[in-house]
């Protein structure tokens, strides 16, 4: 399991560390930064193309077990 949270929370992951395969550009609401756990409220991560292919990267700056 898991032995410490990874900063995406608190801010420690920033958002150039997060990266999508697609973003939906014409709702301000809808950016890659915002797909975090407990984000602003009615902002988020919106795909720009409904397909189970989409993906979140996440570079921790570090190499690490995720599970």
């Amino acid at each position: 399991g898991c032995s410490e949270p990874l900063g995406l929370m608190t801010g420690e992951v920033e958002d150039w560390q997060v990266a999508a395969s697609s973003t939906l550009t014409s709702d301000a609401n809808c950016n890659t930064k915002y797909a975090r756990l407990h984000g602003p409220a009615g902002r988020a991560w919106c795909a720009g193309y409904k397909r189970e292919a989409e993906w979140l990267l996440i570079d921790l700056g570090v190499e690490a077990t995720v599970s």
